[in-house]
């Protein structure tokens, strides 16, 4: 399995970022700042968070092996107390298919075994076909807020599930047995 790399983010990777919020391919997918502020309101922004905005948001910077950009990812509503955060992420385009789920779980890894948290809060809006289907976001919510959120011109509902350090666990110990499984069948046909 390829290594991506996450690191926080920092300030010389701001322009990398905003240029990223405002691909329409992106924003298509998360909310609808970048419809209503220019590029440098959502730069400085991001310059705040960065400089005092540690307690509200940590945001990373997820690469490939080279050091090229895959994605963002950030966690807002942290409680330390309580180990839960809300987990967003933003791909490149081009990576979404080829590396997204690795970088979402690369980014598990991190939360679980580096920052100690227990559960991790996930939210997709209808119409983002980035990583889950419309069923699958349907069969993992455990919240469904319709009209939640204005994005591109049209109203959307947003699915909402925790996941916990067992689930990622169990997850990933299924995608092992599943990989041996096609390991041998590939080594029987080969």
């Amino acid at each position: 399995m390829k290594a991506l790399r996450v690191r926080l983010m920092r300030t010389a990777d701001i322009d990398e970022r905003v240029a990223l919020y405002f691909d329409e391919r992106v924003q298509s997918n998360i909310t609808h700042a970048g419809a209503l502020l220019t590029a440098e309101q959502v730069r400085a922004a991001h310059e705040g968070w960065l400089e005092t905005g540690w307690d509200e948001r940590l945001m990373y910077r997820v690469g490939d092996e080279s050091g090229d950009l895959v994605g963002f990812t950030w966690l807002t509503g942290l409680d330390w107390i309580a180990q839960t955060a809300e987990l967003s992420i933003m791909l490149v385009p081009r990576h979404r298919q080829r590396l997204g789920l690795l970088a979402l779980i690369s980014m598990y890894d991190y939360l679980y075994a580096t920052l100690n948290l227990r559960v991790v809060l996930n939210q997709v809006l209808s119409a983002n076909q980035m990583l889950l289907s419309e069923p699958a976001r349907r069969a993992r919510a455990q919240v469904v807020s319709p009209d939640h959120v204005y994005t591109v011109g049209e109203l959307r509902t947003a699915y909402l599930w925790g996941q916990t350090r067992a689930d990622h666990e169990e997850y990933a110990a299924r995608a092992a047995q599943r990989n041996t499984r096609v390991r041998a069948a590939l080594a029987e046909r080969g």
